[in-house]
């Protein structure tokens, strides 16, 4: 048994090929875009949360709240992507599923925990005493 064509084919490195693939960022872009949406989901309320503080409202007890508000529509989601996931990976590649599986889930698992880290550093950037201020730039 010989080769039939003498250039291609000689050698394959699959480890660099994986490596290489365009999706390689995707769960570092899903945590960056989950930060984004816990921050962006939890600034928009900073009205709210400073005029909760000058009423009194600690800032451990904001942040419990609006975590407990974040996992939930974290988990939500979660349900929903791991779910059509395993659904997908199972019509496309059920010999390989675990494998594809693995890779996949930590899209939206990096995702959620952004989410989360948005939310916390949302809250513990805003502040009471730039409540007038806040409240000159809503729309």
């Amino acid at each position: 048994m010989q080769q039939l064509n003498p250039r291609l084919g000689e050698g394959f490195n699959g480890a660099r090929v994986f490596d290489s693939r365009p999706s390689a960022f995707a769960p570092l872009v899903s945590l960056i875009f989950g930060t984004l949406i816990g921050f962006l989901s939890v600034r928009s309320r900073r009205v709210e949360l400073a005029s909760a503080r000058h009423c009194g409202v600690s800032v451990p007890d904001q942040l419990a709240h609006l975590l407990i508000e974040t996992i939930v529509w974290c988990l939500l989601a979660l349900s929903l992507t791991v779910s059509a996931l395993w659904i997908a990976s199972s019509i496309v590649v059920p010999n390989y599923q675990g494998f594809v599986l693995a890779e996949l889930l930590r899209i939206p698992l990096l995702a959620a925990a952004g989410g989360v880290a948005g939310c916390v550093a949302s809250v513990l950037t805003t502040r009471e005493h730039h409540l007038f201020r806040y409240f000159k730039q809503r729309t």
